[in-house]
């Protein structure tokens, strides 16, 4: 009789829990075909930033195709996007290469915690980042940022992290040798040089960055570039990292053509935005090259054609039905998006 009942309540609830994931997957596949009609928010980095103004031409762009409001904010950069993204406060945003590489395999600020809710819709545009001195200074080379006052740690950034081990680590620099100091935001790291409140900082952006512009046109100025050194610590231990051409003149005062460093910069989004949303933003972004120029040089790159060779995460559906339409969603590609769903976790 006993044995008779146990049967019975496990059937029931295992019927349950079939029910349970049914109704689950229904709600995933509406989800992911409703119309979406909320306001959308963008992530970005902060204010005064490369990533900041070319997301905010982004959500001018969606704005103005899509028909549904977007509006850019104002961020702490990558790992903090991704956190943001998670926590639904936004639904597209910038993010590196590597913070995508990171978050995807739950590694480094994400160490053990794999964010798998996360979707590429374009590979983006090329990020860089360039120490700055003050003119006068006596910093002529990283070398000399011994015993100096160094704005160059973001803690919410892998890629300003990797940015500053680079310049450390190939110039034999460390927290005990010099004055390693938290970067708050873009706009505040060039009013700390413009204050006398470090010797040199790092400014990130994409070229040309705003921010360093305004402070070479506020103060005199030098651009320190990287070299042999640097490129072998990228070389070895972070191969998201690569020498980027800044041309002559890109800056009052800098008249010859160097090395800075640089680092590509995806747009990705949550995995549960509908399909229809995320392909007529994908659209939006590919359809207008005359609009996206003018959003910065930089945004250029977003009219690319070739940007699936190093895939870090998969594309969301709604990306992928946009570039079959168009012809660039090719088998190979479709092979490595299928490798994210099949290798071992």
């Amino acid at each position: 009789m006993k044995t008779s009942f146990l049967r019975v309540l496990l059937g029931i609830t295992l019927i349950g829990l079939l029910n349970l994931l049914c109704v689950s997957g229904m709600v995933r596949d509406a989800a992911a075909t409703e119309p979406w009609t909320k306001p959308i928010s963008i992530g970005s980095g902060s204010v005064g930033s490369s990533h900041y103004s070319i997301m905010s031409g982004v959500a001018a762009l969606i704005t103005k195709y899509v028909g549904i409001n977007a509006t850019t904010e104002a961020t702490k950069w990558s790992a903090d996007n991704v956190d943001l993204l998670r926590e639904g406060e936004l639904e597209f945003s910038s993010c590196t290469s590597d913070a995508v590489y990171d978050a995807w395999r739950g590694e480094d600020y994400f160490k053990g915690k794999p964010q798998r809710f996360i979707r590429i819709i374009h590979s983006g545009y090329t990020s860089c980042a360039a120490v700055v001195v003050r003119a006068d200074s006596s910093v002529k080379t990283h070398a000399d940022l011994k015993g100096k006052r160094f704005y160059a740690w973001m803690p919410t950034s892998p890629i300003y992290q990797r940015w500053c081990k680079v310049i450390l680590e190939g110039n034999g620099l460390t927290k005990q040798n010099l004055t390693l100091m938290n970067v708050v935001s873009t706009a505040e790291a060039a009013t700390a040089l413009l204050e006398k409140r470090c010797d040199a900082v790092l400014i990130v952006g994409s070229i040309p960055t705003a921010a360093i512009i305004e402070l070479t046109n506020t103060i005199d100025c030098r651009i320190l570039p990287i070299g042999p050194k640097e490129i072998k610590v990228m070389n070895e231990k972070y191969p998201f990292v690569f020498p980027l051409t800044l041309p002559a003149k890109t800056y009052k005062g800098q008249d010859k053509e160097m090395y800075i460093q640089g680092a590509k910069t995806h747009i990705i989004c949550r995995e549960n935005l509908p399909d229809e949303l995320v392909y007529r933003v994908t659209k939006a972004l590919m359809g207008h090259p005359e609009d996206v120029a003018a959003i910065h040089p930089a945004a250029k790159e977003l009219m690319a054609k070739n940007f699936f060779g190093n895939i870090q995460a998969p594309f969301h559906p709604g990306a992928i039905q946009y570039y079959k339409e168009i012809g660039l969603w090719t088998p190979q590609v479709q092979k490595a998006q299928d490798s994210f769903f099949t290798a071992k976790k």
